[in-house]
């Protein structure tokens, strides 16, 4: 059985081994000891399914009597650990079981794996010791414990059938021999001076070590003995003692060992061995005098591929790239896999920064390579961020932080691209923690203020819609949106931000209703992160509630790409519409949709991105993608928007496409609530004194 899973451990991964493994294993979090993965073998073991598993912790699988004290006794060490536990099986049996654990980090989380071994056989030794000479033979079997017995003054020795077997000697062929002669020739000198020890001493000894079989096998034991002494002469008259098979422990051992040092997806080293790995590194480069190179390797938009297509094409793709970056390296470096979309490479022996960079490019080239997927082809670029030992920092922590500093560079710069670290990115880095400390601290205080730019009918010239749009100013410098705003969505902070925007625009629409604008839509932009959230639609309700605004006059923008998830947002459009909303997509265009989406969402109007428009005048492409864009609004019979209208020809061109509704600068900025309501009160309209349609 062991040669069969070292087998598929070689030519299957860790992860089948896990999946795979007779036994009953699990991963718990050490936290809330809730299961985070079983395997089939422990589903038929305890009677429970898997959905049945990751819904309970593992006290659900102790007697009830044993819950109570259960956490005192759960491991605490960093090592392989083992312990008997009593366990509950579905139908209420309980039974002892060995339990072995080790420590690891899973899908981000700190965690244990376990493999768990009914201990019933094994209990049964001690009851079957007392039975007959024969059951005990059973029961060493049983155990893999074989017993010995040697008087040092005749040589006469005796060994137990279960010995014969551990040191694979034939009993009908040859007769007991001296152990040493099996003790490992590596481990030779330190059995020797452990049996010296317990000889002078007068105490047991006990090891653990390697033998060799009578047919070159090496095995793993732990052998204990004892010395007796002639009362008369106090010399050593005879030996007893015992020898443990923990062959098969040292298997599971070393298998938990590295399931708990590689991602279970790829395989590839996790972030624990990874450290490991750079520390040993950085001690070569030390020796040979020579440079490393850390590449921080982030994928760019996948979340995206993984809400469009699934996210079992995303698996597929990162294990791909595993398999490329691997073969690209080969044996000049390391290549990790902390989480995510997150790649890391330790490469020894870098020449300089000109070699690292090059290196960086090739790796860009060897992950944009074409990936077939169903009916369609997947393309996938990269941000990388290169740090050199030791011009950028002498300890792990240091470089991991100064490659992953170089790669938000390079994603800053579009993606698809390698940057270097240097110390302007360090100060770069420290200013970015600190705008995100002040936008927290904007938060909590209702620092974040809101303006509203204008929407227009296109046929009319009218304001019939504003858009609401976050604006920040920071001990009296304007923050622009392009920089607080992505930095919100990175650090989770856009969820917070969302939800103060949409509050405060719903109580500004009611203002301008009591003003005398009550006809006006408020418009409020939604990011991905916010529609995801599962209690989106009661946030929403609460902030119609709180302002008294009528469901039908605010229209949340919401892109393609959190339209398309397929989880929490197709549930919450389907509440959104019961509210009674209007929903629309924002930047459409820009996006990996299809045309087919258009008419199983229960959308209300398109909303055509700026980048279309800017040059509409004279690039024919941009053009023809406009002309479509309307046109299938139209059909749809959606209303479709155009935003970043800044001349009168761009208003014109527009409106002679059939669009709806335009917004921009020509007709207006973002104004603060004071300077909106001034806009819509002039005598005659703003509007009309620019363009008439």
């Amino acid at each position: 059985m062991v040669t069969r899973i070292l087998g598929a451990r070689r030519t299957t991964g860790y992860r089948d081994v896990f999946v795979r493994h007779p036994q009953p294993m699990w991963i718990y979090e050490t936290e809330t000891l809730r299961f985070l993965d079983v395997n089939e073998a422990a589903c038929e073991a305890y009677g429970f399914s898997r959905e049945e598993f990751l819904r309970m912790t593992i006290s659900d699988i102790r007697p009830e009597a044993d819950r109570a004290l259960h956490r005192y006794g759960l491991p605490s060490d960093r090592g392989a650990s083992t312990r008997l536990w009593r366990h509950c099986r579905a139908d209420g049996h309980v039974f002892y079981a060995d339990i072995t654990s080790s420590e690891l980090t899973f899908e981000g989380k700190s965690a244990r794996i376990v493999l768990a071994i009914d201990a019933t056989p094994r209990l049964a030794v001690s009851s079957a010791l007392s039975d007959s000479r024969a059951a005990l033979a059973e029961a060493q079997e049983l155990a893999h414990l074989g017993s010995f017995e040697t008087d040092l003054v005749s040589g006469d020795m005796r060994w137990s059938t279960e010995l014969f077997r551990i040191f694979g000697v034939d009993p009908a062929l040859e007769r007991p021999a001296y152990l040493y002669e099996f003790d490992h020739e590596d481990d030779r000198l330190a059995v020797e001076a452990e049996v010296e020890r317990a000889r002078v001493e007068r105490t047991a000894y006990t090891i653990e070590h390697r033998i060799r079989t009578r047919d070159g096998r090496e095995r793993c034991v732990f052998e204990r003995g004892r010395f007796f002494f002639d009362a008369d002469s106090n010399e050593p008259r005879r030996v007893i003692g015992a020898v443990l098979d923990i062959t098969e422990r040292k298997i599971i051992e070393e298998q938990l060992r590295v399931l708990a040092r590689h991602d279970a997806l790829t395989n590839l080293p996790n972030r624990t061995l990874l450290r490991e790995r750079l520390e040993e590194a950085i001690a070569r480069a030390d020796v040979r005098e020579r440079s490393v190179g850390i590449y921080f390797v982030d994928l760019d938009r996948f979340k995206m591929i993984n809400d469009t297509i699934a996210h079992a094409a995303g698996d597929s793709l990162l294990r791909e790239l595993a398999n490329r970056l691997g073969a690209a390296m080969g044996n000049a470096g390391t290549v990790a896999r902390p989480g995510g979309d997150e790649f890391i490479i330790i490469l020894d022996d870098v020449e300089d920064e000109v070699e690292g960079i090059a290196v960086g490019y090739e790796l860009l080239t060897t992950i944009a390579e074409p990936l077939p997927h169903e009916d369609t082809t997947l393309i996938v670029t990269a941000s990388i961020g290169l740090a050199l030992y030791p011009r950028d920092g002498r300890t792990a922590d240091t470089l991991l932080r100064s490659a992953d500093t170089a790669m938000y560079a390079a994603k800053a710069r579009g993606g698809n691209a390698v940057d270097v670290y240097s110390s302007h990115l360090h100060d770069r880095a420290i200013a970015e923690r600190e705008l995100e400390h002040a936008l927290r601290e904007a938060l909590d205080r209702d620092g974040i203020d809101v303006a509203y730019q204008p929407i227009v009918d296109a046929q009319t010239g009218s304001v019939t819609a504003v858009e609401a749009l976050a604006r920040w100013t920071e001990d009296g410098r304007v923050i622009p949106p392009d920089e607080f705003i992505p930095l919100a969505e990175e650090t989770g902070l856009i969820v917070r931000l969302g939800t103060s925007i949409l509050n405060g625009a719903c109580r500004e629409a009611m203002r301008l209703a009591e003003a005398g604008f009550a006809a006006l839509t408020m418009c409020v932009n939604i990011s991905t992160r916010q529609f995801r959230q599962t209690n989106f639609a009661e946030t929403v309700q609460r902030a119609l509630s709180d302002s008294g605004l009528e469901a039908h006059r605010l229209q949340l923008e919401i892109t393609e790409s959190a339209y398309l998830s397929l989880d929490s947002g197709i549930r919450n459009i389907g509440a959104l519409k019961k509210l009674g909303v209007t929903l629309s997509i924002d930047d459409f265009g820009t996006g990996y949709s299809s045309l087919g989406y258009l008419k199983r969402l229960p959308v209300d109007a398109l909303k055509i991105d700026r980048s279309f428009v800017s040059d509409i005048l004279v690039d024919p492409a941009d053009q023809a993608i406009v002309r479509a864009i309307i046109a299938v609004a139209l059909n749809l019979h959606l209303a479709v928007i155009a935003e970043g209208v800044e001349t009168a020809d761009h208003a014109t061109y527009l409106q002679g496409l059939g669009c709806t509704q335009l917004q921009g600068f020509y007709f207006a900025r973002a104004l603060p609530p004071d300077d909106l309501l001034t806009f819509l009160r002039q005598p005659s309209s703003h509007v009309d004194g620019l363009w008439r349609p």
